[in-house]
């Protein structure tokens, strides 16, 4: 039986959506850092600390890709040889 190709395209699309998230979090991720590294010493644990979130948020972004990409794997539509 044939897997619905909607529900396919669906995670294709979503999976497009969360690497351009992906791609906005990894530039935020540079900034943070650079900021962090150029600030004065006596403010780089308190940057590190308000900028946690952002790496932690990558790392949810990451996982959650992970997970749609299995399913768009799971739901590929059956191939038939030409």
């Amino acid at each position: 039986m044939a897997k619905p190709y909607a529900n396919y395209q669906g995670l294709i699309g979503l999976l497009n959506e969360v690497k351009k998230a992906m791609n906005t979090v990894n530039a935020v991720r540079t900034l943070a850092t650079d900021v962090q590294r150029t600030a004065p010493e006596d403010q780089q644990d308190d940057l590190a600390n308000a900028i946690s979130g952002i790496f932690e948020a990558a790392d949810e972004l990451y996982s959650a890709f992970d997970a749609l990409d299995e399913l768009a794997h799971e739901n590929a539509p059956d191939r038939t040889p030409d």
